[in-house]
């Protein structure tokens, strides 16, 4: 289930409005940049679906989990079986325990938020997870010609379209993807 998480300080969560959704970002310089002056209980939350989050990186994000919330990511989960929605708990030498299920890492890339909740469905509404899902949009047009974002690096693309080149600067169809990652929270005690 989708937890949607209370952020208890905002010392370095900086939001701003735009198309009425909230996006969290560590970069202040921007002019639509405003500092919270209190806890808002839709912070950053997108397309009004709770415990989803659109974050400057998902490294950044799962800090300000631990750092400002009173969950903490519990960072043993490293993936899900998609038919029953179970988090998979992967040590190096338990890799042949995966054979027979549909496991899935929990990260990658997707063409948009839509898609990672219809692949992950059985993972956000199963009642005994308690997770949230960041994402971050990768946009073409802020690609350098050399040296930009890499299909590889990210984990497994999810989307439907068709990836022809290394770097996303040189695809020619393909003009955004997300890059998203789902932890799964627990209370602090």
């Amino acid at each position: 289930m989708l937890v949607n998480l209370q952020f208890k300080s905002t010392r370095d969560i900086y939001v701003f409005e735009e198309n009425q959704e909230y996006f969290m970002t560590p970069l202040p310089s921007h002019p639509k940049y405003n500092l919270l002056n209190g806890i808002k209980s839709k912070i950053c939350s997108t397309d009004s679906i709770a415990g989803v989050y659109s974050s400057y990186s998902a490294s950044w994000f799962k800090n300000s989990i631990n750092s400002y919330t009173d969950h903490t990511v519990d960072e043993t989960i490293d993936g899900y079986d998609l038919k029953t929605g179970k988090p998979i708990k992967v040590i190096l030498d338990t890799w042949d325990s995966l054979f027979g299920i549909d496991y899935s890492r929990n990260y990658g890339v997707a063409d948009n938020i839509e898609q990672v909740l219809e692949r992950f469905d059985k993972v956000i509404n199963n009642p005994e997870n308690k997770c949230v899902i960041s994402y971050n949009t990768i946009e073409k047009s802020e690609q350098e010609p050399e040296m930009g974002w890499r299909w590889h690096k990210w984990g497994t693309y999810i989307g439907t379209q068709e990836p022809q080149c290394e770097y996303l600067y040189d695809e020619e169809d393909i003009e955004r993807v997300i890059c998203f990652h789902i932890y799964q929270v627990v209370p602090k005690v």
